[in-house]
């Protein structure tokens, strides 16, 4: 029988969060199966020892700039920079 592991052990494992586990199950980062019922709201993430395994080696093999690029998928707008000082010369109302 496999041994199962919950997001806890395996946060403990990486030094980050159980939030953070849960959010690599729920985005496929991390491989892991839902053991709840099929009526249960909360889903309820567990992982073996092969799945830690093959996250690590994911986490491992992928490059740092790429990995970065991949992150960041919101582009800011560079607006202009007004100059309220020259127009506070003009006419007063």
């Amino acid at each position: 029988m496999l041994k199962r592991y919950a997001p806890d052990y395996v946060a403990k494992l990486f030094g980050v969060t159980k939030g953070t586990v849960i959010g690599w199950c729920q985005d496929g980062t991390m491989p892991a199966v839902n053991v709840a019922r099929a009526s249960a709201r909360r889903k309820r993430w567990r992982m073996t020892d092969d799945d830690i395994a093959t996250f690590e080696q994911r986490r491992q093999n992928k490059l740092e700039p790429a990995a970065a690029d991949k992150r960041s998928g919101r582009r800011t707008i560079q607006r202009p920079i007004k100059d309220f000082l020259s127009n506070a010369g003009g006419s007063a109302r």
